[in-house]
């Protein structure tokens, strides 16, 4: 009986601690860009431009077409780029395989 119980227990146990997918919440349609990016690249405007710190994978290049939208400071610490770039490029940007993350320019306290 007491085997039972401790099987029982164990399954109970593993179970809680699986996730379920609900558990994650919606899925995002641009998973490399921010909250605040993911809105603007779901809205696509040619007019707008977002600053953005694009990171990038280790030992790779921002692709030539998306150079002209690179500031000159690069912050080789976490091997990212600051870009002003057009928000109708954000969900281009959020598909490279190149990038990691891609997260607006704001202050941090």
């Amino acid at each position: 009986m007491r085997s039972c119980i401790r099987a029982a227990l164990a399954i109970v146990a593993v179970a809680a601690a699986v996730p379920d997918a609900s558990a994650a919440g919606p899925s995002r349609r641009f998973p490399k860009l921010d909250a605040a990016l993911e809105h603007r690249a779901a809205v696509a405007s040619p007019v707008r431009m977002s600053t953005v710190i694009v990171s990038l994978s280790p030992g790779s290049e921002l692709p030539s077409d998306l150079r002209k939208y690179a500031r000159a400071d690069r912050l080789d610490s976490i091997n990212a780029l600051v870009l002003d770039l057009p928000d109708s490029q954000l969900a281009a940007m959020s598909k490279l395989a190149a990038v990691t993350h891609v997260h607006a320019e704001t202050t941090v306290y």
